[in-house]
């Protein structure tokens, strides 16, 4: 179902789209090329996931845009709980959830014969990467995957990034603990507990301490009319979304992960190269990474235009790898 279209000239089109993920309605945003080589027929097309916490609006429309400008159909969505699409409680940050609504993009995408589906790939982002991986596993549609700076949430990686940034203020345990009493509560009597998505060191709760990362998605949650472009993001998640993301066990799927994988990454990405080379030696499928060299930031594969465009060059070439 689509309630608006636009064209940007000699680019792409853009239009929104709705779709069901279990029962809830999803709202997404499906980036066309405007115009292929001629003989190419119709364009293959890439699902894009997000970091944690993401709305479309987000890295996901800095990467969708760039992949349609340069041939690739991109759909971006707002998964279940968060921004324009449904379901209940919000803000509820959930591993299986998020598979689950990507399973329902590639449904949703492979229902249109004026997409090249025979050539379809997914791209997850920081987090998403757990999730893309998740999906890929599950379902032969997906062609070939493509993982940027992935936040890969495995059980020594996840160790590091508390012993990093926490520095021995609290752990990951505690943290499932804590998520696992919230999820009881509301199990119990229907209450939900939140916690920041970022936040100052006043804010000991928060999803996400380092201070980048904040001071990249403080701006998101303004709300004056100006800045409706920026979608629908809150700074704030269920609290007992920790007990699930922080027990989550990356390494397990990608063992089962046979499609072609390129994973795209910088030297201060939250997983850094040699952790990733390690992650993925235990992937049985054909595998490649493109470290792109010095960074300043992780966040800087969201909101860097040189860096993001240097990352789609790099995921573009792989998709259509041997699709010509």
């Amino acid at each position: 179902m689509n309630a608006s279209a636009a064209t940007v000239p000699g680019a792409y089109t853009t239009k929104r789209v709705e779709f069901d993920s279990q029962g809830d309605t999803l709202v997404g945003r499906l980036y066309r090329p405007a115009t292929l080589p001629p003989g190419k027929g119709q364009p293959p097309v890439a699902v894009v996931i997000g970091p944690v916490g993401y709305v479309k609006e987000q890295s996901p429309k800095q990467y969708a845009t760039r992949l349609a400008a340069r041939g690739i159909a991109a759909l971006v969505f707002d998964p279940r709980y968060f921004g324009e699409s449904g379901g209940a409680p919000r803000q509820f940050e959930h591993p299986a959830a998020k598979a689950e609504d990507l399973l329902a993009a590639v449904d949703y995408v492979c229902a249109h014969p004026d997409l090249d589906t025979s050539r379809l790939s997914v791209l997850g982002i920081c987090q998403g990467a757990n999730w893309a991986i998740d999906a890929t596993v599950a379902d032969p549609r997906i062609k070939r995957l493509s993982l940027v700076s992935g936040h890969y949430l495995y059980p020594a990686a996840i160790d590091g990034f508390f012993s990093v940034l926490w520095a021995g203020r609290t752990s990951a345990d505690e943290r499932i603990t804590g998520g696992r009493k919230a999820r009881e509560a509301y199990e119990n009597t229907g209450a939900v507990e939140y916690i920041p998505i970022v936040g100052t060191d006043q804010d000991a709760d928060r999803l996400l301490p380092a201070v980048p990362t904040y001071q990249f998605y403080i701006r998101w949650a303004e709300r004056s009319p100006a800045w409706a472009f920026h979608g629908l993001w809150e700074n704030r998640v269920t609290k007992m979304s920790e007990e699930a993301l922080w027990s989550h066990q990356a390494d397990q799927a990608v063992n089962q992960l046979r499609t072609p994988t390129l994973a795209v990454v910088g030297d201060k990405s939250a997983t850094p190269p040699a952790h990733l080379q390690a992650l993925l030696d235990g992937m049985p499928g054909p595998h490649e990474i493109r470290h792109l060299g010095q960074i300043h930031a992780h966040i800087q594969f969201y909101d860097d235009p040189e860096l993001i465009d240097r990352a789609v060059t790099e995921i573009t070439a792989w998709h259509l790898m041997d699709q010509d």
